[in-house]
């Protein structure tokens, strides 16, 4: 009996692992399975999880913003938008640091359309900095979190549920597959997070490097 359980089991966890790796970078949202001892790090796991899908969600509204303005298709990356800005308003903008946040200035009259398209950048780069201020400081609760449940174990649940035949397997069948999500969710965490930070500060880095380049080829070279 003991043996077939644990097959029920093992067959559970592997359909729920099948489920997340057919989703690709879609993540399912963390739950509670309704154990005290599960739920408080799930819990805030899911609140972290969930600043992450919003980060992530701001910066891809922010570029598409940008891109539409110039025109671009919705895949166009940041710095190729940039540079399709250039070539729109060439040695007319240059680069302004305000609170951390590059900020594009016109030196120059720039058609209607041109402006529209620097306001674009200049939201964006606002949006990229609160991001920043955001996630800056979820790679340690992260790494505390990847720590909580590396000392979690599939069987201090089963005895919490109270499984003990396979029919008991079956009815907490949604409760086990969500455990399992979850603990791979709250796993790859950590990736997701130091992706988006090196994205972001990547694009905030591109609005300063790409037109301070710029200035720098427009301006005369002296004489020596």
């Amino acid at each position: 009996m003991r043996l077939l359980c644990a097959f029920v089991l093992a067959a559970v966890l592997s359909f729920s692992f099948s489920a997340v790796a057919e989703a690709g970078q879609r993540r399912s949202d963390i739950r509670a399975v309704g154990v005290g001892m599960f739920d408080d790090v799930f819990l805030e796991a899911k609140a972290v999880d969930q600043i992450v899908i919003d980060s992530q969600r701001q910066r891809r509204r922010a570029r598409k913003r940008v891109n539409a303005a110039l025109g671009l298709e919705p895949s166009t990356s940041f710095p190729d938008a940039l540079q399709a800005l250039q070539r729109q308003a060439p040695g007319k903008l240059q680069v302004s640091v305000r609170g951390g946040v590059p900020a594009l200035v016109k030196t120059g009259v720039l058609p209607e359309d041109v402006v529209h398209s620097v306001q674009a950048v200049n939201t964006a780069a606002r949006r990229y900095r609160t991001v920043l201020r955001n996630v800056t400081a979820l790679p340690e609760k992260c790494a505390s979190l990847v720590s909580a449940i590396s000392r979690f174990d599939v069987t201090s649940l089963q005895d919490a549920l109270k499984i003990k035949t396979p029919q008991d397997a079956l009815r907490h069948a949604g409760k086990l597959s969500t455990y399992h999500t979850n603990v791979t969710t709250i796993a790859a965490l950590p990736k997701k997070v130091s992706r988006l930070l090196r994205n972001v500060r990547s694009d905030i880095a591109a609005v300063s490097s790409a037109f301070s380049e710029a200035r720098s080829a427009a301006a005369p070279r002296k004489r020596r």
